[in-house]
């Protein structure tokens, strides 16, 4: 079986032994492979636990496409009209998850929109809006075959007060995904195979401190590529972090920051490598660039790979 915990009720939870998975096979079902983990680590009915993985490894190798650390599965599909069973106060600090795969995802604090189909097709379903799909307020155009659905433009204003602290996320996927108000990454190193290491949706975020790698994997590739993904993010704090590309074919990303949607953001202290340009940002977005150091001027830093900070 696979190796998956628990964390109920509120308070500190502490991680005491690694969890890593491993091949296993039922002779019952005829040596059929089991283990393969869904979530490793899941929040089940939980509100306000830090959970401290106190230097442990959560990985889901040698299998692919699972979450080490997210919401369970009721709190992640529950509908606008649920707005106040959402947890709020989760923190995942201290520790180091690995999940490969092209939909694997390190830690996945966040819920899936839902809504509700036309009788042409089926009474309800669910959907996660795709991430840089602009959000939808009207009825789908119709195509002969598809499904016709009734979207509500997601709510990322409830104030989860989300956290990540001084984590080493390795994805093949996505490292980092977190939806809410008042979210906070902080002193984290995000490594992905793709160009984007972190979305975050939801007013008054906060990144700091922190070091984003990408590998630019090609079979990994978004539409609007950047470390960084901030989405409704009004208010938001990104500074005194580290954009790195590391790939042996030496290309460049397009942007380390990608901003939609997002106004009166505050950029500031940051390097990038290898980087074309710090911040994309969408017509509705705005952002504030400078830096504290004498005489940098306006904006942040770029420096060639493997110029040491100053």
């Amino acid at each position: 079986m696979a190796i998956e915990v628990t964390a109920t009720g509120s308070g500190r939870q502490c991680l005491v032994q690694d969890l890593v998975q491993r091949h296993a096979w039922s002779i019952a079902e005829g040596f059929n492979e089991r283990g393969s983990p869904a979530r490793i680590v899941t929040f089940y009915r939980a509100t306000h636990v830090d959970l401290d993985l106190q230097g442990h490894l959560v990985s889901s190798e040698p299998f692919e496409n699972a979450t080490g650390v997210a919401l369970d599965q009721a709190t992640s599909e529950a509908s606008l009209s649920h707005l106040d069973d959402f947890p709020q106060h989760m923190s995942v600090r201290n520790g180091v998850i690995k999940t490969p795969g092209s939909r694997g995802v390190g830690i996945y604090l966040g819920f899936h929109k839902n809504f509700d189909l036309s009788t042409r097709a089926y009474a309800s379903a669910y959907e996660v809006m795709p991430e840089d799909q602009q959000p939808l307020g009207d009825q789908r155009p119709y195509e002969p075959g598809k499904k016709i659905g009734f979207i509500h433009p997601w709510n990322y204003q409830p104030e989860t007060y989300y956290s990540v602290d001084n984590m080493k996320v390795v994805s093949g996927g996505r490292g980092v995904i977190m939806v809410g108000a008042n979210s906070v990454l902080r002193n984290s190193t995000i490594e992905v195979d793709g160009d984007t290491a972190v979305y975050l949706y939801g007013p008054n975020t906060l990144v700091e401190g922190n070091t984003f790698i990408v590998h630019l994997n090609p079979g990994n590739a978004s539409e609007l590529p950047a470390a960084l993904k901030l989405r409704d993010a009004d208010g938001a704090i990104i500074r005194n972090n580290r954009f790195m590309v590391k790939n042996s074919s030496g290309q460049e990303a397009t942007a380390a920051i990608n901003l939609l949607q997002s106004k009166d953001v505050l950029i500031e202290n940051n390097v990038m490598e290898n980087t074309h340009q710090l911040v994309r940002k969408d017509a509705e977005s705005t952002a504030i660039e400078r830096s504290h150091e004498p005489g940098a001027g306006a904006g942040n830093l770029s420096r060639p790979a493997g110029m040491p900070p100053p």
